[in-house]
């Protein structure tokens, strides 16, 4: 049976916590969906697990295993092996709502024609503790129809959000992995949709989301020191899309260059603003010294 809707889980040595995405998924009042689990190089039984709900075979489950190279490498694979006509990225510590599958596919039959910028829907996630306690349910404001993502924060909305995806058009968005690197900020394919095409908006939570001592909310600075040239090239797409100088994001591009170890001559070369970025060399150093400071913390 042709299913509408891939749910994308990019997974690394979750096993612990994946079956309550599975579960999640089991609870499901509409079917039309398939799992497309991207295990990034996991040791710890992930591949045995997933195998054993595949043989249960109570809902459509494509396994695929890659050598340990990021989630927006995951990504990116995921995108282009799918089918369906939807997509929508379902972390391995996150739950689908038990009718999150049939809302999607009736909100998006009911309004896919409205505009042709329409690039998916974006949903606010409940915020959930280790017990699965409701902590949050963010809200988008009611007269929010129509938005880009960045432009919905603009906007005032606070929160973590689920976004369903066309798959032509996200296909046509890679993120842009960084060599030697594992990954890179969402932002960095986002914002290049943001300049051609709207998400329309559901003010009902798709998913719960449980913040987690090792996810990656919990762990940005690190995350960001171990993959600084993905830094770099999400602050120079930032300074080139607000269009003017900012010392923040300059200090920011400077001491993750530096700790990138780029050299100074490149630093200031490839700086979309080398004059000022010249002068500001030793603030963008001091930057990269409170950095290194506040991880130690």
């Amino acid at each position: 049976m042709k299913r509408f809707l891939t749910i994308f889980t990019p997974t690394y040595n979750r096993a612990y916590c994946l079956k309550g995405a599975y579960d999640s998924l089991l609870r499901q009042t509409n079917d039309s969906f398939i799992w497309l689990i991207v295990d990034d190089g996991s040791t710890d039984g992930t591949n045995d697990l997933v195998h054993t709900w595949i043989y249960e075979n109570k809902i459509e489950i494509e396994y695929v295993y890659q050598e340990n190279a990021g989630k927006m490498v995951a990504h990116n694979l995921a995108a282009q092996r799918c089918q369906t006509e939807l997509f929508v990225c379902l972390d391995s510590d996150d739950q689908l709502i038990d009718s999150a599958v049939e809302e999607i596919i009736s909100f998006w039959n009911k309004h896919k024609d409205d505009r042709n910028d329409l690039l998916g829907i974006i949903a606010p996630k409940t915020i959930i503790n280790e017990v699965g306690e409701i902590i949050r349910t963010p809200r988008i404001p009611e007269n929010i129809i129509y938005s880009t993502g960045g432009g919905l924060y603009q906007k005032g909305y606070r929160g973590e959000t689920a976004m369903v995806f066309r798959t032509d058009i996200l296909r046509s968005y890679p993120f842009p992995v960084q060599e030697g690197e594992k990954f890179i900020s969402e932002v960095s394919a986002y914002d290049a949709m943001d300049e051609k095409y709207v998400m329309i908006t559901y003010n009902h939570p798709l998913m719960k989301c449980e913040y987690r001592e090792d996810g990656y909310s919990n762990n940005l600075l690190k995350v960001n020191v171990a993959n600084p040239k993905g830094v770099v090239y999400v602050n120079q797409q930032r300074q080139r899309k607000i269009q003017r100088f900012s010392p923040t994001l300059m200090k920011e591009y400077i001491a993750y260059s530096i700790i990138a170890k780029y050299s100074w001559w490149k630093i200031v070369r490839s700086s979309i603003y080398p004059f000022f970025c010249f002068l500001m060399l030793p603030l963008g150093f001091f930057e990269k010294i409170r950095i290194l400071k506040r991880l130690t913390l």
